[in-house]
């Protein structure tokens, strides 16, 4: 799985974005800049292939890829991190270069305990309770209660453009999807991404599922940390699954929603 923001870091240091030629002078206090994650500077660069990209290090010096190739070689506790701000006007974008030092990787790593244990607490808290009053809006405007669908087993996947395993998942839940093709399924996908990025992404690969976007609000209802997320609803409003942080995308997990589909589609009401 993917987590949202840091787990997994996009170390952009080592992919094939050029580096540009930079005045020899940057500032080096970033606090009146916005800082990105690696998906929302993605995203900017998505949006803006255009922008002006500026390469700075801590200091606020320029770096070139000369100063770059030698970073690789660098031990690993001594590697580079990298930072993303931009301006308000988004018109520019910095690629600052940090040093990884102890106090980041136990920072990084704290986090991720943190979220980590968000996500257990979120599952725990989730299994068994009536999501009757929950509602999907979907990409055109439509609302879903939850309690207007009873009588459905309802698949909600959380996901968003820019995480690998989300779309790596894709043709398994589209076979998923097939498979009870004409069933009282339902198929939901989630996102905090907003539509027109959704529609953008949809011309260029399929997904077949009812797609609710601008959704952060129900991402942070129902406490989904890490991404994918798949949480299963039974035909009473009640979940019957939440996703492990570990489970193997395309594999066991996706094997286990499909047993339990198929165990409660026998189920009266």
């Amino acid at each position: 799985m993917k987590i949202a923001t840091w787990r997994n870091r996009l170390l952009l240091l080592f992919t094939a974005i050029p580096i540009l030629s930079v005045a020899q002078s940057e500032i080096a206090d970033m606090s009146g800049f916005i800082q990105l994650n690696n998906f929302k500077f993605l995203d900017l660069l998505e949006d803006n292939p255009t922008i002006e990209k500026r390469y700075v290090l801590e200091n606020g010096e320029t770096y070139d890829q000369k100063f770059l190739d030698s970073v690789k070689t660098l031990p690993e506790n001594e590697k580079f991190v990298q930072r993303f701000f931009t301006n308000k006007e988004k018109t520019v974008v910095y690629i600052q270069l940090a040093k990884n030092t102890t106090e980041n990787q136990k920072r990084v790593n704290d986090e991720f305990q943190e979220k980590l244990k968000q996500a257990k607490k979120s599952k725990n808290k989730l299994i068994g309770e009536n999501l009757s009053e929950l509602v999907l809006t979907d990409i055109n405007g439509n609302k879903f209660k939850i309690a207007d669908l009873k009588g459905k087993i309802i698949l909600m996947n959380f996901w968003f453009t820019k995480c690998g395993s989300c779309i790596k998942e894709i043709p398994d839940l589209h076979k998923m999807q097939e498979k009870f093709a004409g069933k009282d399924v339902l198929f939901f996908a989630v996102t905090y991404n907003e539509a027109a990025r959704i529609q953008s992404f949809l011309k260029k690969v399929p997904f077949n599922f009812t797609h609710c976007t601008d959704s952060q609000a129900v991402v942070d209802q129902l406490g989904v940390t890490f991404f994918p997320t798949n949480i299963l609803i039974d035909k009473q409003g009640e979940v019957i699954f939440f996703s492990d942080f570990d489970a193997f995308i395309g594999g066991k997990e996706l094997q286990n929603i499909t047993k339990l589909i198929t165990k409660n589609l026998k189920k009266e009401l």
